[in-house]
Order: C-alpha cells, then structure tokens, then sequence
C-alpha cells in the first residue's frame, strides 16, 4: 500500500520504519544436502537440493535497494570487504559444496551458519586453515550468532583446539532442517520469512510450539500437500506436537554427553579418580568414548569435582529448527 506521506515523517521516525523491515537472516556458508534434509535414509534423494534458497536468502536486503536513506540504514551493522578485495583460496578454507563468505553480513541481525557434507573433510580441508575454526571466527567478529548442524557437532574431530574454541560459548544447534515448498506471495502475507519475503531461511526455537504450529498451518493451507511433498508432513507429526519437547531434551543431551566424553578422554591421565567420573559406563571396551552413539551407556556422577567444573565451562546449545521456503515447486519434479 502506497505511503506517500512517508517523506515528511520525521527522520528518526522514518530510519525506524526502515530498520523494522531490516530481516533477520541465516547466512550459509555452504550448501545444505538431501542427506541432511532427510529425517532418515528412506528420505536421502529427497529431491530439494535448497541451493538455490541459500543462495537467495545471502542476497543484500531488499530495503537496500529501495533508496539512498534505505541503503543507509541496512549498511549500519555490515562489515563490507574493501572495494577491490578478492579472497584468494589461501585465504578462505576450501570444502565441497561451498557457497564462499558473504560479503553482507548484518552484525545485529544475522546468524551464520555452517552445513555438514560428507564430502569435505572438516579435519583437513584444502585451501589452508581449519574450516569449523575459520566459520566459528568469522561468525564471532561479523554475525549475531553462530549455528551448526547437529550431524556436524557430532562428527567433529574434537582436537584441543575445538574443544578450547567451544569452551563457554553459546552455539546456536540445528536439529532439523525443514523444506517448505509454497507460493510466494502468501510468504509474503504471512510474515514468517521476513517482513519483504528476504529471510527465506529462517531459525525457530525448537522447544517453541506456537512458533511451530505457524509454520505448520501455513504448510496446511499452501503447501503441496501431505503425499507430494512428504517431507514437511512428517516432520510436523513426529516432532511438533503440543508440549513433547523429548526429542529436543535428549539431542542437547546426547552432545552435551559428547563434550564430556571427549573432554574426558583427553584429560583422564590427569584426572586421579577418572572412573568415578560417570556414575555408569561401558566396561571391557576403552575406545568407547570416542563413539557418540554409545552416549546412552555413560550417565556423569554430577556431583564429582570434574562433572561440576567441566558442565560450567560447556557450550551452551540452543536447539532450533530450520525452516527454508522453496518457491520451485520442487516435489513436482519427481
């Protein structure tokens, strides 16, 4: 609706009114896969690919390109390379499926996040430098948040430096990504991707029915429906019912588990009572600890000096789901 009175406002109130159109945006660093998208194997080739949604939601804000004073406004809190700058390979860590640092990243607004892929190798990726530490720095000094995947967290190398680099920080943990194939224009009416329909990826408290029930119910009313486009269906029934917060309890559980474990297998020589460390563990097998999906058989003994001092220095997780719209009507192409 055409405002044309909107000049003569005063200019605090007209900046306002632009950094209210400002989206809060997630800026990937990488190309999400089907593998990652799935809920499970079955779902592995499912068909949308979402590199075109990643590249879209990196794009600069629409409210950049309306004017001068707009442009002004979404500039505030981004940190622009120098006109001429061309990051060389050396300079940014190599790994498949990347997308390369973002230019535009909102300071104040934006989350940036990383995927996981099987095909680079987060150990050594080619190019110079360690992808997770370069990704972890680049989000501490130019976005609001840093997020990852849970299938990155867990499969991560936990050298000494992971572990320090983690130490008391607060990551933002995506348990499950989301693929919502609908019109364009009811996104934009229903403002659950940004305001101007520019936030086409967006974080959501996992714990956070309402929130969920939103984007449920748009899928109801414009998705493609519970047998084209079986993705979103099954998410919303197995994990978005009223109150059953379980399955994000025991995925924050299950690595903060982890953390202990490798912080405990790099530290036990110099622990004098390690195995008083866990009130219940595995016996008969020391090469336990370093696999993940045996967290279940260790519970910590919280009351030992070590369990106290090593949960008070843990990253604190904050689960979130993903939520990506797709305009492509990709299902159909099947």
């Amino acid at each position: 609706m055409p405002f044309p009175q909107f000049s003569n406002l005063p200019i605090e109130l007209r900046l306002e009114i632009w950094r209210k159109c400002l989206p809060n945006r997630v800026v990937e660093l990488d190309i999400p896969v089907a593998h990652i998208i799935a809920l499970d194997a079955d779902q592995a080739d499912y068909c949308c690919g979402s590199a075109h949604t990643g590249r879209f939601n990196r794009r600069p804000p629409v409210i950049s390109r309306v004017c001068r004073e707009s442009r002004m406004v979404a500039l505030e809190h981004v940190d622009l390379l120098p006109d001429g700058t061309v990051l060389s390979q050396d300079d940014v860590p190599y790994f498949g499926t990347s997308m390369g640092i973002e230019d535009w990243v909102d300071k104040r607004r934006d989350v940036l996040h990383i995927n996981y892929n099987e095909a680079y190798d987060v150990d050594n990726p080619r190019g110079g430098g360690d992808l997770v530490r370069f990704w972890f720095s680049e989000a501490t000094r130019r976005a609001r948040d840093a997020s990852l995947t849970v299938y990155l967290f867990a499969s991560l190398p936990w050298e000494p430096d992971h572990l320090d680099m983690f130490r008391n920080q607060s990551l933002i943990l995506c348990l499950r990504i989301v693929s919502i194939h609908a019109p364009l224009q009811p996104a934009l009416d229903s403002g659950l991707f940004g305001l101007l329909g520019d936030a086409r990826v967006v974080l959501v408290d996992a714990t956070d029915a309402e929130r969920k029930e939103q984007y449920r119910e748009f899928w109801e009313a414009q998705g493609m429906g519970h047998v084209t486009d079986s993705h979103p269906a099954r998410f919303f029934a197995e994990f978005c019912q009223q109150d059953d917060d379980a399955w994000v309890r025991e995925a924050v559980e299950e690595m903060e588990i982890q953390w202990m474990l490798e912080q405990w297998s790099a530290s036990r020589d110099r622990i004098a009572d390690a195995d008083a460390v866990w009130s219940k563990m595995p016996t008969g097998n020391e090469d336990w600890p370093e696999q993940a999906q045996n967290w279940q058989n260790y519970v910590p003994n919280r009351e030992h000096w070590w369990v106290k001092a090593t949960l008070d220095s843990k990253p604190k997780l904050r689960p979130m789901a993903m939520f990506r719209l797709c305009t492509q009507r990709c299902p159909r192409k099947q």
